[in-house]
């Protein structure tokens, strides 16, 4: 039996043995509220179906209860795939797709939702003409831990991350099911031109996460972040320390707490340098200008009470500053003789400038040193010292600019400046 008869055949038999079946349903917004006037369309799916099945293309609108009921032509074959499709409020076509089986099909439509909320913005640096390309934007939940006296502690976890473009501009998607309030942080990564010249910078402008703005609760927003400068001049001043585990931790008291993050500021909240404790828990900020200071640290989910301090000629030195990671708490601390009083006689370091080795020499005890950016961030680690012996570091690899070996011994701290050719 060819097509052409066999369509016949079937279409005597679906007229005789059949009766016609109908697509209905209701159309009802997010709040179930029915929608009247709606247009529903169903027809023929001629893109899946063979070329001998029948096509039809039909419509009806709902009515006061959201009810539509389109009636199928006879010529309808079983197996034949229907689609039935509207319009939701954004003017994106909803479609539903059946096989039609010899009865009515049911196709209920929602429509009118409300679409989930967008967090799109843009970061800039500095004065905020210049966009941030590629800077690294972190999602991060901020809820209530507990209230302890009169202060409130609270636990922050970053649950979602996106590379801004190279115009500076990112989005997320707004968390479902979430009361938690949203923190946003921007940075460079250590591979980007701008990582040693930009800090951490939070919305709104902040470096400090207790300070940062929460994103407007469960809608969409559009915040932009100006990451903040390092404002360093360059002086004669340091300031170094630790980074320790304090009380009420899992892990021994005392013990070096790498990976953490400190900033340097003056009293006008100008951020003079970041760093992050190295391995051995040490930091250091070098070619400080005296002023007025305060340090603190950036520990989601810990306050950090700043430390205030000076540096002048008299005393151009702050060491010895000891942070103490603790369960809730990552405040500094400066023991009395931490300002200008850690001198180590008898040592000297040449040539300077230097190309590829540092000579350190005449140095009264064992020791050890390390070398420093002038952003704050370790060059090389571990240097062991020797008594009486020319100590040489190479330092071929080091791009030229400046940097600052801290030499250690039993007797203290000491920074000595030197260039890299």
């Amino acid at each position: 039996m060819n097509k052409f008869l066999l369509l016949i055949f079937l279409l005597m038999a679906g007229s005789i043995a059949r009766a016609q079946y109908t697509v209905t349903g209701t159309v009802r917004n997010a709040s179930g509220t029915p929608l009247a006037n709606r247009q529903v369309y169903v027809r023929a799916d001629s893109a899946v179906n063979p070329n001998w099945f029948p096509t039809f293309y039909l419509q009806d609108s709902t009515d006061v209860n959201g009810v539509y009921t389109v009636t199928m032509p006879t010529a309808v074959i079983s197996g034949m795939q229907v689609v039935v499709s509207t319009v939701n409020c954004n003017s994106v076509t909803l479609t539903k797709t059946y096989v039609y089986n010899g009865s009515n099909i049911t196709s209920n439509f929602t429509i009118c939702t409300t679409p989930a909320p967008t967090i799109t913005g843009q970061v800039s640096m500095g004065s905020g003409s210049q966009r941030a390309p590629n800077a690294k934007l972190q999602l991060i939940t901020k809820y209530l831990d507990t209230v302890i006296g009169s202060t409130s502690y609270y636990k922050l976890q970053p649950i979602d991350s996106v590379v801004a473009s190279s115009n500076g501009n990112f989005a997320f998607s707004y968390p479902l099911n979430t009361s938690a309030d949203l923190v946003l942080r921007a940075s460079f990564q250590p591979f980007s031109g701008f990582y040693s010249k930009f800090a951490p910078t939070y919305y709104n402008n902040v470096s400090y996460w207790a300070d940062a703005t929460p994103l407007p609760a469960n809608t969409s927003s559009a915040p932009s972040i100006i990451m903040k400068p390092l404002t360093n001049p360059g002086g004669s001043g340091s300031v170094s320390g630790f980074v320790v585990v304090g009380a009420g931790k899992t892990t021994a008291v005392g013990d070096p707490v790498p990976n953490r993050l400190i900033l340097l500021a003056d009293t006008n909240d100008n951020v003079i340098g970041y760093t992050y404790s190295a391995n051995d828990g040490t930091f250091g900020f070098y070619g400080v200008p005296y002023g007025q200071y305060k340090i603190f640290g950036d520990v989601l989910s810990k306050t950090s009470q700043p430390l205030y301090f000076s540096l002048s000629v008299s005393n151009p030195t702050a060491a010895f500053i000891t942070f103490e990671d603790k369960l809730r708490t990552f405040n500094p601390k400066m023991p009395p003789t931490a300002i200008a009083n850690a001198y180590i006689p008898a040592v000297s370091i040449a040539p300077n400038p230097a190309k590829d080795k540092l000579i350190i020499s005449s140095i009264g005890n064992d020791g050890t040193a390390a070398i420093y950016d002038m952003a704050g961030r370790m060059a090389i680690d571990n240097i062991q010292l020797r008594a009486g012996y020319i100590n040489e570091v190479n330092i071929s690899t080091l791009p030229q600019g400046y940097y600052i070996l801290q030499v250690a011994t039993d007797k203290g701290r000491e920074p000595f400046k030197f260039i890299k050719e």
